[in-house]
């Protein structure tokens, strides 16, 4: 699947028969993202001793079969996107997915469609990395958390899915790859094996759950150094996309104008809204990096912000943060501030 000549990260991708990925390239590196075959799809018998709706045990991983698309993956015709798309058979369950790479996009879409019939079993799609990590990191609320790779300890093995928010990532020191995800959120990382749990069927308590049809999409981001190099905006990007539509009242602002800056790369906004008490406007960021810095807010016609808690009470202190803090900021009325 050739990619656009002016994609920002991946070079090269190449799909096999089988419906998996054979070869993902990092264009600015040239390194091979991939450690064998990428995406497999994999299917598993589910019957947890206890909490069978909630649960899962370690001894899934015992059994299962790895699926195969049941005919030789398509082109779909197109510009803007290159796609390939691969059916599967999953016990009676049909499984269509299509590798998305979109015209200057840095990941690899992988979205999903599933007529889902199976009882007490697990879908889950694992990928080999041509990365070798002591641990993983996988975003949580306002923050990340690294996660041991190897199973050296009782704890460590307990890790065998663990929850994560948009992203799981291994990276060694100069590159990595990211899992981004838009609605799944049981991951694994043992070795150089980055998964994810897609469908479950469990039976109790209630014997029909989750059957029907499944619409949904995960992401491959190959990039440079570790995840603080662009996947928490790949992964907002994934979860939110920026979407365009007509308008009937013809626009006459500036296109380069930003409506608001936080003046740090590693701040991430979190909320803006008006206060609760009063017509200001409340802005709320977060340090997704781990970092410090100064804040150095911008935009709505102001500069007058002013640092509250969380119940948008004033609180003494500079505009700075520290790793993962979460800032409130308060402004005066919006009418004053987009003036």
């Amino acid at each position: 699947m050739p990619p656009s000549r002016r994609n920002r990260s991946i070079s090269l991708i190449r799909s096999s028969p089988d419906g998996s990925l054979a070869s993902l390239i990092h264009k600015v590196s040239g390194r091979e993202a991939l450690d064998g075959p990428g995406n497999q799809l994999w299917l598993y018998p589910d019957v947890p001793r206890e909490w069978e709706g909630w649960e899962l045990d370690a001894s899934y991983r015992s059994g299962g079969e790895r699926l195969l698309a049941t005919s030789m993956p398509e082109r779909l015709p197109g510009r803007l996107e290159q796609a390939v798309r691969a059916r599967y058979d999953a016990q009676g369950s049909q499984v269509v997915q299509t590798y998305v790479l979109r015209h200057g996009s840095a990941r690899l879409e992988i979205r999903s469609a599933v007529q889902w019939r199976g009882r007490r079993l697990l879908l889950r799609a694992q990928t080999p990395l041509n990365v070798r990590s002591a641990t993983a990191s996988f975003e949580t609320a306002f923050g990340t958390v690294a996660r041991s790779t190897h199973s050296n300890t009782s704890w460590d093995a307990a890790q065998f899915e663990v929850p994560g928010h948009r992203f799981a990532d291994l990276s060694e020191a100069d590159f990595g790859v990211s899992l981004l995800t838009s609605s799944k959120y049981g991951y694994s990382a043992k070795g150089n094996v980055l998964g994810l749990s897609l469908l479950r069927g469990p039976l109790m308590p209630d014997p029909s759950a989750d059957a029907g049809d499944h619409v949904f999409t995960y992401a491959l981001y190959p990039h440079a150094g570790d995840w603080r190099n662009g996947t928490v905006p790949e992964a907002h990007d994934l979860n939110a996309p920026l979407r365009a539509f007509y308008s009937g009242a013809a626009g006459n602002g500036t296109p380069a104008a930003r409506l608001l800056s936080v003046g740090h790369p590693a701040l991430r906004l979190s909320a803006l809204k008006l206060g609760e008490d009063d017509k200001s406007v409340i802005l709320r960021v977060y340090d997704a990096h781990g970092t410090r810095g100064q804040l150095k807010p911008e935009g709505l016609g102001t500069r007058n912000w002013s640092r509250v808690n969380l119940l948008e009470e004033p609180e003494a202190g500079e505009l700075s943060f520290t790793p993962y803090r979460v800032l409130s900021l308060k402004a005066g009325p919006p009418d004053e501030a987009l003036e």
